[in-house]
Order: structure tokens, then sequence, then C-alpha cells
């Protein structure tokens, strides 16, 4: 292999995990703030402004809590 190819291999291996490290911290915020204002939604009165972004949230979240709260309590759908 020609030096110039190890080293674009070395920078591209070295990019790919940079990328996926900022991906990865940029998911866990964008779901902490889904998540969080799921958790919300039951504090927020129908005139709050964010009412309605808090209550899609929450809608969106809902089946995720669902099936743990099912797995965790041992309830069984169907």
């Amino acid at each position: 292999m020609e030096v110039a190819d190890q080293v674009l291999m070395d920078i591209d291996d070295e990019f790919k995990k940079e990328t996926r490290d900022y991906f990865e911290k940029e998911l866990c915020l964008r779901l902490w703030t889904i998540f969080w204002e799921s958790k919300e939604f039951s504090n927020t009165e129908k005139h709050d402004i964010h009412y309605e972004k808090m209550k899609k949230a929450y809608e969106s979240v809902k089946p995720v809590l669902d099936d743990c709260l099912d797995k965790i309590l041992g309830e069984k759908k169907g």
C-alpha cells in the first residue's frame, strides 16, 4: 500500500469516529429534549404556549413508554 493511501485511510477512520461521536451526542441531546418535553406535558396547562409542542413530544414517546412499562410490569398485549 502506498504511503498516501495509508494516510488517507487513517484520516478516513478518524473522520468516521469523530463524525459518529458528534452524531451520538447530538442524538442524545435531541432524544433528551423530546423525553423532557413529554415529561413536562402533564404539568402544562392547555393555555400555555408550549402545550402543543409538549403534547406532540408526549404522543411521540408514548408507545416507547407503554412498551417499557408493559415489560417492567409484566403486562402482555394481545
